[in-house]
């Protein structure tokens, strides 16, 4: 028994350990268009807590990150591949999440952005619409958006157990982080990162908000 002990611990400590080392994360603001600017500040404060309760990133707060921006020159509602280049060397970043929030009649469509900052291009990219209800937003849309955006093979981290039963704990694991009340494609060429903003991963999500 006491061998089996030593061979599960030999076999989470490196994956413990290398979960430790958390990547720079930094979260602008939604840009409201044809939508309140309360309402899209609310949404972007939502839209950070989720990539901070995933308590997989080294998170930069607000405050710090639109200092930045102001110390810089930039205009916080145009930051291009420049600006996000500049506050990714600026505060250590990996990985800049910008996207904007358009109100269509009675529905909002959220476009948003992973930027990775080493490879210079965008990691991802989402859009989601859905039915114009504020605590559906705040409460659910919110969490779906970051889910989404974060880079695949780092999403959830990775569980003991997987390491333990290998790829039949793989596969559990993986069928077991789809959703059920969307629908989601991935360009197959997303993996492909020679153009900066080009070969990125779309991922399409429409969904009916009842």
């Amino acid at each position: 028994m006491k061998g089996w002990v030593l061979i599960a611990l030999a076999l989470v400590l490196p994956v413990s350990g290398a979960a430790a080392d958390k990547a720079r994360l930094a979260v602008l603001d939604l840009i409201p268009v044809d939508i309140g600017v309360t309402e899209a500040s609310l949404l972007s404060t939502r839209f950070r807590q989720e990539f901070d309760e995933m308590e997989r990133f080294d998170m930069v707060s607000r405050e710090d990150l639109y200092a930045q921006i102001e110390g810089k020159g930039f205009a916080v509602a145009s930051c291009d591949d420049a600006c996000l280049d500049a506050l990714g060397q600026g505060l250590g970043l990996r990985w800049i999440v910008s996207g904007t929030i358009r109100l269509e009649n009675d529905r909002v469509r959220i476009e948003a952005q992973l930027y990775d900052i080493k490879r210079k291009y965008a990691f991802s990219r989402i859009t989601r619409k859905a039915k114009y209800d504020i605590e559906r937003l705040e409460k659910r849309e919110m969490k779906h958006l970051a889910e989404q955006l974060v880079p695949p093979e780092e999403r959830g981290g990775t569980s003991w157990w997987l390491v333990v039963l290998g790829g039949a704990g793989a596969a559990v694991w993986f069928f077991s982080q789809g959703g059920d009340d969307g629908i989601a494609e991935v360009d197959a060429q997303s993996q492909d990162p020679r153009e900066p903003l080009t070969g990125t991963a779309d991922i399409i999500g429409t969904f009916s908000g009842e």
